[in-house]
């Protein structure tokens, strides 16, 4: 019996953390305490947006035409892909790449480990300082590694401000934020992070990179709290190398 009860918990806590990072509800993992960061230093750099006027997810730049995202990012395919964004009102002036379509892996259901999509464009990025490819990463680095997380989003979490379901309300940020992150882990596709210098995640990164030495190494997924404390889940794009690079060989 405690087994039983102590699994659907679990079931529930990881169902919880995946439906708050969902792209249908406009919420997605920010970054708290993010340093404010400037595009040309992270131009692989791209997000979603549906209205000119908000972020739903972020993504990498793979390719030209493609980008890599969280699958849950991809719940809603109707928005446009934006290049150096670094902040809300640089949406308004950037021009928008039309989505040709969208991929998730298909053994993505939200209740599994295969939170990984690509977006992919109808026309090729102009690629300058703002803009540019980013490699995937073919090896995991090691534990106890920094890796690199940029988003936008909330830049703190008042745990006597949330809703009735535990969220963080307001406290966003208008302007691209990075933080430091050290990894903990890695199993069957999913990477564990850990907050470093009180910097983290929470609902603003999802779909967006996550680096280490200047190649994607995974995505941003999803926290293990609603109120943006505790670690966070990332989806590996190292150990779905082969799946991405088709689809790049594809299109």
């Amino acid at each position: 019996f405690y087994f039983a009860v102590t699994m659907f918990f679990t079931l529930l806590l990881f169902l919880t953390s995946v439906v708050f990072g969902s792209f249908a509800g406009n919420q997605f993992d920010p970054i708290i305490n993010g340093t404010p960061a400037i595009i040309k230093k992270f131009p692989y750099y791209a997000v979603l947006s549906r209205d000119r006027r908000s972020i739903s997810c972020g993504g990498g730049i793979i390719k030209s035409n493609i980008i890599l995202t969280a699958a849950h990012c991809l719940d809603d395919a109707n928005f446009y892909v934006y290049t150096g964004i670094e902040s809300l009102n640089d949406l308004s002036r950037k021009e928008p790449y039309p989505v040709r379509t969208v991929f998730k892996h298909p053994r993505y259901n939200g209740r599994t480990n295969f939170d990984i999509g690509l977006v992919i464009l109808s026309s090729h990025i102009k690629l300058d300082s703002t803009a540019q490819v980013i490699p995937i990463a073919t090896s995991f680095p090691d534990i106890g590694s920094k890796v690199t997380i940029v988003g936008f989003g909330r830049v703190e979490c008042d745990p006597l401000n949330v809703d009735d379901f535990g969220r963080c309300i307001g406290g966003y940020s208008g302007i691209l934020r990075f933080a430091t992150a050290k990894l903990t882990g890695q199993n069957n596709g999913v990477i564990k992070t850990v907050s470093y210098n009180e910097q983290n995640t929470c609902f603003g990164d999802s779909g967006g990179p996550v680096i280490h030495r200047n190649k994607v190494v995974g995505v941003v997924s999803s926290g293990q709290y609603s109120n943006c404390r505790g670690y966070d889940l990332q989806t590996s794009a190292v150990r779905y190398y082969r799946w991405l690079k088709r689809y790049m060989s594809i299109y």
